[in-house]
Order: C-alpha cells, then sequence, then structure tokens
C-alpha cells in the first residue's frame, strides 16, 4: 500500500501507517497510543505534551481519510482491508465485505480520539474468528513469501561472504534499522567543543545549553535542532536497500538519528552510520568494541584508540583538522542490545571516508576476504572490527588501506 500512488509521496501518513500495522501485527498494541507514536514516528521528545501538540491526531484524521480514498480506487478489489476506527489508533483488518460505516453517534468530533474500548472486544464470535482465519492465512502466505526469499537469495548467492553478511544483517523475518547520522549534534559538539554523550542526546538535555541557542540579534531556528544528514549517509542507505538481498524487504527502515529512542536498539537490527559526535547511538555499543573514537573539541580532532592492539598495530591514531593525510573508517558487525540480532557500525572521522568505508562494504575484493575469515562453520558470522585508512583529496577520499582486522570469537 505504501508504494502505491495514495500513499508514495505521502511520506508522513506511511510511516504513521507501517509503525501502527506492525506494533498490532507483533502484539504490541499498548505502544499504539498517541505519545508514541508522536516520539516514535514524528521525532517528538519523550516528555512532549499531546495537548499541545495535536500531529498525531491531524495526521490520524488525513490517513483515514486516504485509506478511504485508497479502498476506493486503486485498492477496490483488494480483500484484506486495513481501518483505523475513531477513537482508537489500533488498525483492524478485516475482509472487505466485513468492513461498515460507524454510526453517526460515533462521528463526534469530540468522540474523534477519545480513549475508548478497542473496536476487536465488539465484533461477534464469528467475526472474530474471521479474523483469526485471515490472519492465519496471512501469516502462512507470509512464511511461504520469506521462505522463497531466502531460497532466491540463497540460490542467487550460494557461497558469497558479502551474502552472508547481508543475511545477517538484513534477515527478513525481523526488523532493521538503517540509522543516518545526526548533522546538527556534530554542529554542536564543535560550537561546544565537546562531544555529547548519548544520554545527554537521548534525553535531548544538551539543547538546552547556551551553544545550543540561536545568537542574540538573529532569528534562525538554532543549528542544534535542525534536521540535517550527510550525503555519504544518504548514499550508503541507498545503496543498501537496492542490494539484492534487502530489495523489496518490507522490513527495514531508514531513520534519522534523532527518531531513535534506546528501546529500538534493543531486539531490532540496525545499520548505524557516523562516529560517536555524529551518531550518538554507536556510543551505545562502544564497551563491546577492540576500536572506539573519542572526539576533543578542544584541538578539533578524533582519536581511534584500539584497546587491544595486535601486533604490528598502534595504540591510537589520530584524524586532525589541517591533517589531510590521515582520516579514519571503522566497519564493525556486534550484537544489538539484547543479543537477539546484528548492528552493523560504520565509523568515519569526517564524512567523506564513509564513502570510503561504503566502498568497501559494497564492492567485491578486500571485504570478501575479511568475511571469509569472520564466518563460522555453520555459516554464521562472527563479531569482527575493521578499520580502515584513507587520505582526503577535495571533497572525497582515495582508495581506502585496511590496517586492522580483529575477529572475536564471542
Amino acid at each position: 500500500m505504501v508504494h502505491s500512488k495514495s500513499f508514495s509521496r505521502a511520506s508522513r501518513l506511511s510511516a504513521f501507517l507501517l509503525y501502527i500495522c506492525e506494533r498490532a501485527i507483533e502484539g504490541h498494541t499498548d505502544e499504539i497510543t498517541e505519545q508514541q507514536i508522536g516520539v516514535r514516528v514524528f521525532g517528538r521528545p519523550a516528555h512532549y505534551n499531546p495537548g499541545d501538540d495535536n500531529i498525531v491526531r491531524g495526521t490520524a484524521r488525513l490517513l483515514r481519510q486516504r485509506l478511504e480514498l485508497y479502498y476506493q480506487e486503486e485498492g477496490a478489489a483488494d480483500e484484506l482491508r486495513i481501518t483505523v476506527p475513531r477513537g482508537t489508533y489500533v488498525p483492524l483488518f478485516e475482509r472487505a465485505t466485513e468492513v461498515q460505516e460507524q454510526p453517526d453517534a460515533e462521528r463526534s468530533p469530540l468522540l474523534e480520539d477519545a480513549p475508548r474500548e478497542a473496536p476487536l472486544a465488539r465484533h461477534t464470535f464469528s467475526r472474530l474468528w474471521t479474523a483469526v482465519s485471515l490472519l492465519a492465512a496471512f501469516a502462512l502466505g507470509a512464511a511461504a513469501l520469506l521462505a522463497y526469499q531466502h531460497f532466491t537469495r540463497s540460490r542467487n548467492h550460494p557461497s558469497s561472504p558479502a551474502a552472508v553478511l547481508w543475511r545477517t544483517v538484513f534477515p527478513g523475518d525481523k526488523r532493521t534499522l538503517i540509522i543516518a547520522g545526526d548533522a546538527g549534534v556534530d554542529m554542536f559538539d564543535n560550537l561546544a567543543r565537546q562531544q555529547v554523550n548519548i544520554n545527554e542526546y537521548s534525553e535531548r538535555a544538551y539543547l538546552s545549553s547556551p551553544f545550543a541557542q540561536t545568537p542574540d540579534d538573529y532569528h534562525w531556528a538554532p543549528l542544534a535542532t535542525r534536521a540535517y544528514v550527510s550525503v555519504q549517509d544518504l548514499k550508503l542507505a541507498t545503496a543498501l536497500v537496492r542490494l539484492p538481498e534487502v530489495r523489496n524487504d518490507q522490513r527495514v527502515f531508514i531513520h534519522y538519528a534523532r527518531e531513535i529512542r534506546p528501546e529500538d536498539l534493543m531486539d531490532a537490527n540496525a545499520v548505524l552510520i557516523g562516529s560517536p559526535a555524529f551518531n550518538p547511538w554507536v556510543q551505545l555499543f562502544d564497551k563491546d568494541q577492540d576500536f572506539t573514537m573519542s572526539y576533543d573539541g578542544v584541538e578539533n580532532s578524533i582519536t581511534v584508540i584500539d584497546h587491544h592492539p595486535a601486533a604490528g598495530e598502534k595504540s591510537s591514531y589520530k584524524w586532525i583538522w589541517n591533517d589531510p593525510e590521515h582520516a579514519y573508517a571503522l566497519i564493525a558487525l556486534t550484537n544489538n542490545l539484547n543479543g537477539t540480532g546484528k548492528v552493523l557500525l560504520v565509523e568515519s572521522t569526517t564524512t567523506m571516508p564513509t564513502g570510503a568505508a561504503s566502498d568497501l562494504l559494497l564492492n567485491p575484493g578486500p571485504m570478501e576476504q575479511i568475511l571469509a575469515r569472520a564466518t563460522n562453520p555453520n555459516g554464521s558470522l562472527k563479531r569482527f572490527e575493521v578499520l580502515l585508512e584513507t587520505s582526503l583529496v577535495g571533497n572525497s577520499s582515495t582508495q581506502p588501506k585496511v590496517i586492522a582486522v580483529h575477529i572475536h570469537n564471542n
């Protein structure tokens, strides 16, 4: 539906629809509230007051109208239909013949978004049984589709180490979040000459700093609050969703770092793009990494620290703003916060080396050899870290050189 003419250009409505349907299908209807939708879909802070900001209610009204239009035109032949009854944000899945208009009494604007009993509780037994049957058929069809996708993937890429990586990060049977960095917080870091830690970023505490305010005699929005993202991040995200192993996977979502909450990284798979100063969420995974990046605002430098240097490796590698000869990027595969999935980290000392890391990830060559070494006998991947060195020439980086590879057995 979100790729239809009715929704393809309505990104806000599509994001709303995907969020509520995904939570409903997974049984997390407790997360389909005005507060949660505001935070998860529209990037509102966790403490925002829905009474002062009606973005969820307004978008819900537009979504109901757009769904009606879709089923009148493009979706007229759809057997299974999605509705969002007034008074709730929990979607209802019904046969086309069972969709009925609500009584006029329930159309009162005063009741539009008031909490009420979920519509499912008012169904008759036969209607509930029909819904269960439909969902069972839907689940079987989805399982068959996933099986076919995995068969196709393994048939087309039976032994490619790169294919193993992408099937690990994008398994097809669970969510994978591609999270682009936040250039606004990076600008704040440069102004404040200090790195925002993950707690400050998660709670938006840094926005109360004087460095996050608009200068006197100016009327523009503070730089720290603006939704800026690196072009290199967008290029990598676009390339990832076009991979054969990822294309048409409806459980892959691209997010801006400021939209994410810690719980999003508990069980989902993820691709995090950016250094700790640019995408603070990578800081959550530093404790398990041999390589970490540290920003020095006074010197305007980033140091890659090797906590367990092997023979021939240095204990640290520094990038500084006036030295174009040495820039660094880091590619790492690690576990998500609950250990139930995988997270791919793509960090770099500036935005340009992100392009070099992307080239290594997406093209055969040295990365294939590294992945072959990191592959277990059963076909799964071990945790690994790859440190790259590259030189900056103008607005691009040169071919990266792999200077360290760490493969973990746990």
